[in-house]
């Protein structure tokens, strides 16, 4: 079997087994938008924040979901608590 097939078969297997970032987001995006009480950690860049939905436009190590925070997709009235630090001034 050629190197290069070997890669292509290796890149389809990693898919099978755990969905790309792009997919697992949007389900991360799709139940919170169902969900309430919510408590968000907004802009949350390198810094999670234990017991909050750690939410940055950009994914990081503790960015649990990545959405554009300028236009955020949460249900009316879904958020219990909202903390940020250093964020606001970025919109």
């Amino acid at each position: 079997m050629s190197f290069v097939l070997k890669q292509a078969i290796r890149q389809v297997a990693k898919h099978l087994v755990r969905p790309p970032l792009a997919l697992r987001n949007r389900r991360r995006v799709a139940a919170l938008q169902r969900a309430r009480s919510l408590r968000l950690h907004l802009g949350c860049g390198d810094d999670r924040v234990p017991g909050f939905v750690n939410v940055d436009y950009r994914q990081t190590q503790a960015t649990d979901v990545v959405m554009d925070l300028a236009l955020p997709r949460l249900a009316a009235g879904s958020v219990a608590f909202a903390f940020s630090h250093a964020f606001f001034e970025h919109l």
